[in-house]
């Protein structure tokens, strides 16, 4: 019987070292090409889940907020921010003596019989301070409130944690625990049951801060490179900004564009992905 020769030994050899060469390749090459495309994938559905949480946000911005109020900012930057607010009860409470900035203020006069500042007396803000006080024992007993300068526009969150109805004057208490750092005059502020969500972008984290709890950062999304905000106004002018002076009711709709990025083998994947959003509480103005 006749057997192989070497050099048919070794040319097999060869042609099985090519085969299995090629194979292995062509194996770790769709290996690589799934992996990518997990990857990518990912990274889109990361982008678009994080859109849809913002777009929420930003349609609803505005609710139970007057056209004064600075209910939708942003801040121009390395990174924009984004402020998204609106107001969780229909009632807002006015401030009938001055909360002086730098003082604790432990009770806050909502009505008082004996003042003189329009709009403050009890019969007239008893429904709404009812109101107030069904949500916040609804909340547990303490919720967050927004007091607010219309003058100045500035604001700033303290607790009220009890209400009190002696039936001459309506006060808000939060036990002395809260120090205000502006002041509020009666007759030009007001108190808000204010919800407000800040997007922002630390290292390649994108938060949201809710209720300006600075503490407690949630995040929406890592391997965020880029965030960038405008807003088109209802004249067709692009803004990279709004501040507190401007109107938010001229926005004809607010562009976000996010770029995300994740690491693959031997280089990253990066997706950018841009829209659209319009604050329908707009169309109540």
């Amino acid at each position: 019987m006749k057997g192989y020769t070497l050099i048919e030994m070794m040319v097999a050899m060869v042609i099985t070292l090519v085969v299995t060469a090629t194979m292995t390749g062509n194996i770790n090459f769709q290996k690589r090409t799934f992996t990518e495309g997990a990857i990518r994938s990912r990274v889109n559905q990361n982008l678009r889940g994080t859109l849809d949480i913002l777009g929420t946000d930003i349609r609803i911005g505005g609710e139970n907020l007057p056209m004064g109020f600075p209910a939708i900012l942003i801040t121009d930057g390395a990174s924009d921010e984004l402020y998204v607010r609106r107001s969780l009860l229909d009632e807002a409470l006015p401030v009938c003596q001055d909360i002086i900035g730098g003082e604790l203020n432990p009770n806050i006069t909502v009505a008082d019989d004996a003042s003189l500042t329009p709009g403050c007396t009890v019969s007239g803000i008893e429904t709404a301070f009812g109101r107030w006080d069904t949500y916040r024992l609804a909340q547990g007993g303490t919720i967050r409130a927004y007091a607010y300068n219309i003058a100045t526009r500035e604001g700033e969150y303290f607790l009220v944690d009890n209400q009190v109805n002696n039936g001459t004057d309506l006060t808000l208490s939060n036990g002395g625990t809260t120090g205000f750092t502006n002041t509020y005059p009666a007759g030009t502020s007001v108190i808000y049951v204010l919800e407000e969500w800040r997007y922002r972008l630390q290292d390649d984290e994108l938060q949201v801060l809710q209720d300006g709890d600075t503490n407690e950062p949630l995040s929406v999304m890592f391997g965020v490179q880029s965030f960038s905000i405008t807003a088109t106004l209802q004249d067709d002018t692009v803004v990279t900004s709004l501040d507190s002076d401007d109107s938010w009711t001229e926005i004809k709709f607010i562009e976000v564009s996010i770029t995300g990025e994740e690491s693959k083998p031997g280089g990253v994947i990066t997706k950018s992905v841009v829209s659209r959003f319009f604050p329908r509480n707009i169309l109540s103005f």
